[in-house]
């Protein structure tokens, strides 16, 4: 992941100091719940990153949730997920297509000019036009 190290560090080290609230200066419940106009419903990817190496800390979701002013449900559902889906292999993405886009739009085009050639005559015309196909 991409992210800025220094504020992940930073923010780390509030965690460790005690500072449960980094934008107030008055010190608020751990997890208390903000009203949900005011809180962002979606992680950026600085707050992802964060998440990850607080949990790999050791820290509690109800403190990373109290210095990111998110639900501790919210950090532990993206963790839970993130976990899942870490340990999983890369998806493989299978082709299912027979031939390409080119060679397609160029038989509908010989059906489309030879609308009366035979099946035969057509793949027979579809060799002479495309070089090097073998089907």
């Amino acid at each position: 992941m991409n992210y800025n190290k220094a504020s992940a560090k930073w923010i780390l080290k509030l965690i460790q100091s005690g500072v449960r609230d980094v934008s107030s200066k008055k010190k608020t419940k751990i997890g208390m719940a903000t009203p949900a106009r005011q809180r962002n419903i979606k992680l950026t990817e600085d707050e992802k990153a964060l998440v990850i190496e607080s949990y790999r800390l050791g820290h509690s979701p109800s403190i990373i949730a109290g210095i990111l002013k998110k639900e501790p449900t919210q950090i532990t559902t993206f963790y839970s997920r993130w976990k899942l889906i870490s340990t999983l292999p890369p998806k493989v993405i299978v082709k299912k297509n027979i031939i390409s886009g080119r060679f397609g739009l160029k038989l509908k085009d010989l059906v489309l000019n030879n609308p009366k050639l035979s099946s035969r005559k057509l793949a027979r015309k579809l060799k002479d036009e495309v070089p090097g196909q073998e089907r």
